[in-house]
């Protein structure tokens, strides 16, 4: 597969939170909606790390995250397009380590709560979201309505705490498509 500018995948590996094996728990859906967070947090377009990769020509586009998981396995993948990749790895693990060393910021953790309660909001707008929406949710043994309830209940504190338990190097992998 030729590609003018290299393409390359960090997948994290998570473990999923389960009832014995019946269905996914409600522990499940609160790790979502803190990964989500985190992932707006790190890879947003006006994070941080975002702007200093796209500033200094490393991207080229934005930074697709994404965190999938059903009733035995559970992962988070980032999709990223650019030059450099061995930079712009290192650049994203260097990212994580500081925000499990500061912390997160208040007002970073309210903004990305509010986007995230927003875009579970949206996926009740018209009958092709609604209907994916269920159809996931019942294959996994959920109420999608938990999602919208419990984002406003999730705490940084609880968000930190996942950060910390998921976003180890030893659960990284990485795949790279390129012409080299």
């Amino acid at each position: 597969m030729d590609v003018n500018i290299p393409i390359f995948m960090i997948g994290i590996k998570d473990k999923i939170e389960n009832n014995q094996g019946l269905a996914i728990g409600f522990e499940q859906i609160k790790k979502h909606i803190a990964i989500e967070i985190i992932l707006y947090i790190l890879f947003g377009n006006s994070s941080n790390l975002y702007n200093e990769l796209y500033e200094k020509g490393l991207i080229f586009s934005d930074i697709g995250v994404q965190y999938e998981y059903a009733r035995d396995y559970a992962h988070i993948l980032i999709e990223i397009q650019g030059n450099e990749y061995e930079e712009i790895i290192r650049k994203i693990k260097e990212e994580i380590e500081k925000l499990k060393r500061d912390g997160i910021g208040d007002n970073a953790f309210k903004r990305a709560k509010k986007r995230n309660y927003g875009m579970y909001v949206r996926d009740f707008e018209g009958v092709d979201n609604i209907g994916n929406t269920f159809m996931d949710a019942y294959f996994k043994g959920i109420n999608p309505f938990d999602f919208i309830d419990e984002s406003r209940n999730i705490t940084k504190e609880y968000t930190e705490k996942i950060l910390r338990e998921v976003f180890k190097e030893e659960k990284m992998t990485f795949s790279i498509i390129s012409n080299n």
